[in-house]
C-alpha cells in the first residue's frame, strides 16, 4: 500500500515535472531576449515568446523524437503522463515542439550556434529533473550534480556570448571592407553605374521601335489605339 502510494505521489510530480522541463526552453529565451543573447529568426516558425502551437500528432511525434534523442529520461515521463494525464502531456508535447523548433531554426543558419543552444536546452532540461527529484527526497549528490549543472549552463551562456560576439565582428569586417570598397572607388562606381543605365535606356528605346514598327505595317482595323474613354451621361448643349 505504502508503496502505491508513492508511486503515485512520484507520478503526480512527474507529471508537474514534464510541464517544467518543457517550458524551460522557453522561459531561457525570454531570459536570453531581455538580456541580448538571442537573436530572433526571421523565421516563420513559432518563437520562444510567440503563440502556443496547436497540438498535432506530426508535432507531437515530432516533440516526442526531439526529447528521446536528448532528453530520454523526460520521454519516459511523458509516456507515463500520456496515459495518466492527457491534457498536461499535450500541453507538454507543444511546448516541447516549439521549444524543438526554437533550437532547430539554428541548424542551418550557424551551426556552431545549434549546438551551443541544444546544450543550454538538455543542460536546463536536466537541471529542472533533478530541482523536482530533490524536492522528493532531499540527496547529496544530486544537490552537488546540479551545482555542476549550473557552472555548466554558466559556462554555455559565455560560449553563446562569445560566439555572438566572434559573429558581430565579421559582420563589422564585411562593412568596414565595403565602406572602404566604396570610398576608394565612388567615382568608378557611378561610372560603371551610368553605363549600366545607359544601356538599360538604349535597349528599351530599341524594344519601343520595334512595337511601333511592327503596328505600323498592321492593317489599320488591327492596329494597337489607345481605348477612348467613355463620356458618360453628358448632356447635350443647348
Amino acid at each position: 500500500m505504502f508503496g502505491r502510494r508513492k508511486s503515485t505521489a512520484w507520478l503526480i510530480a512527474s507529471a508537474t515535472l514534464v510541464c517544467v522541463v518543457a517550458t524551460v526552453a522557453s522561459a531561457l529565451a525570454q531570459e536570453n531576449a531581455l538580456s541580448g543573447e538571442t537573436k530572433p529568426a526571421k523565421s516563420a516558425k513559432a518563437g520562444a515568446n510567440g503563440p502556443m502551437p496547436v497540438f498535432t500528432p506530426e508535432r507531437e511525434a515530432a516533440a516526442m523524437k526531439f526529447v528521446r534523442e536528448h532528453h530520454p529520461e523526460v520521454a519516459d515521463l511523458l509516456d507515463n503522463l500520456r496515459a495518466s494525464r492527457p491534457e498536461q502531456y499535450r500541453r507538454a508535447a507543444r511546448e516541447l515542439f516549439r521549444a524543438s523548433e526554437r533550437v532547430a531554426q539554428w541548424k542551418e543558419r550557424d551551426a556552431a550556434r545549434y549546438e551551443l543552444e541544444l546544450k543550454m536546452w538538455k543542460i536546463n532540461s536536466r537541471i529542472q529533473l533533478l530541482t523536482a527529484r530533490s524536492t522528493m527526497s532531499p540527496d547529496m549528490d544530486v544537490e552537488a550534480e546540479l551545482k555542476s549543472l549550473l557552472a555548466e549552463r554558466v559556462d554555455t551562456r559565455l560560449a553563446l556570448r562569445r560566439h555572438d560576439r566572434e559573429q558581430l565582428e565579421k559582420r563589422l569586417a564585411a562593412a568596414d571592407a565595403d565602406i572602404a570598397r566604396l570610398s576608394a572607388d565612388k567615382d568608378a562606381t557611378v561610372e560603371r553605374q551610368m553605363a549600366q543605365v545607359r544601356q538599360n535606356i538604349k535597349a528599351n528605346r530599341q524594344r519601343v521601335g520595334a512595337a511601333r514598327a511592327k503596328n505600323a505595317k498592321q492593317p489599320a482595323a488591327q492596329r494597337k489605339t489607345p481605348k477612348e474613354k467613355p463620356k458618360g451621361d453628358a448632356k447635350p448643349e443647348k
